[in-house]
């Protein structure tokens, strides 16, 4: 009877032990102290817009390669500090119409073209762990300032948007096993203002649309695995969706190639991008 209670005691002590152990292991899969990558990401790029009436304006069909990277400190009291920076370029198509205000036989003109879009964010960010108490999870509450920049490239018409915005979001990670682990992320995106400027002078016109858009809304949402490869390295993967919607700016009034006064407006638009990413830690 006493060799069964030693032979139990030693039982729950080595179950313990693992216990501790494998904790400690999955610990390593979570953000932990300082950490940083670097990755690549493809997917695909639409941007439409509409005019007042909700009528069809254009839209762009892309399809976006980048590089990003992330640098970080997670610390024992749950608190985190993060910064992210990601470079996308991208070729589709431009599906829209022709513009050309005094000229009634060509303007509307249906118009299809191959274009280019350059999109580049950057994001800092505090958070806290609230499930910090737990070794195999992790659930940040975290805000900060993000601008999220876009430049257009149509027939050598410069075209650039800039949006400045809140982060608000939740992310974390579910250790799996020793390991793999669950990565997720959802935020909603608090806009703040957006700059718009079209170089006019190559249409014709006497000056470049340049104005503000003060509504719209953003959001991000995260799903993917980390996990530690055969060296004992620690990679990731999965897919990221972003969704920007953008109410439209007032007129601004310019004057076109013949003289005649016209009111141009930046229209409302959406933007909804897929990009599946990989990822090294170093």
């Amino acid at each position: 009877m006493k060799r069964m209670n030693i032979f139990y005691f030693v039982a729950l002590v080595f179950l313990g032990l693992q216990g501790v152990v494998n904790g400690a292991e999955k610990m390593s899969l979570l953000k932990n102290g300082v950490y940083k990558n670097v990755g690549l990401s493809a997917g695909y790029y639409y941007y439409g817009e509409v005019d007042r009436r909700g009528d069809f304006v254009m839209r762009m069909d892309t399809a976006p390669l980048g590089v990003f990277g992330s640098l970080g400190k997670a610390y024992e009291n749950g608190l985190k500090l993060d910064a992210l920076a990601e470079i996308n370029a991208s070729i589709g198509l431009y599906t829209g119409a022709v513009l050309d205000t005094s000229n009634a036989n060509r303007d509307g003109q249906s118009l299809q073209t191959l274009i280019g879009n350059t999109f580049i964010k950057g994001v800092g960010r505090v958070g806290y762990d609230v499930l910090k108490s737990f070794s195999s999870a992790s659930l940040y509450l975290q805000s900060g300032f993000g601008y999220y920049f876009n430049w257009t490239n149509f027939l050598s018409i410069p075209r650039l948007q800039g949006y400045a915005y809140i982060p608000l979001e939740v992310e974390g990670q579910v250790a799996l096993s020793e390991k793999l682990a669950l990565d997720y992320a959802l935020g909603y995106n608090l806009f703040l203002f957006g700059n718009h400027y079209t170089n006019g002078y190559g249409w014709g016109y006497s000056g470049a649309l340049d104005t503000t858009q003060t509504k719209g809304l953003g959001g991000i949402a995260k799903v993917g695995f980390s996990f530690f490869n055969k060296d004992g390295e620690k990679n990731s993967f999965g897919v990221i969706y972003e969704f920007w919607s953008v109410e439209g700016s007032n007129p601004a009034r310019l004057t076109d190639y013949t003289g005649k006064d016209v009111a141009l407006y930046e229209p409302k638009n959406t933007s909804h991008i897929v990009r599946f990413y990989y990822s090294w830690d170093f």
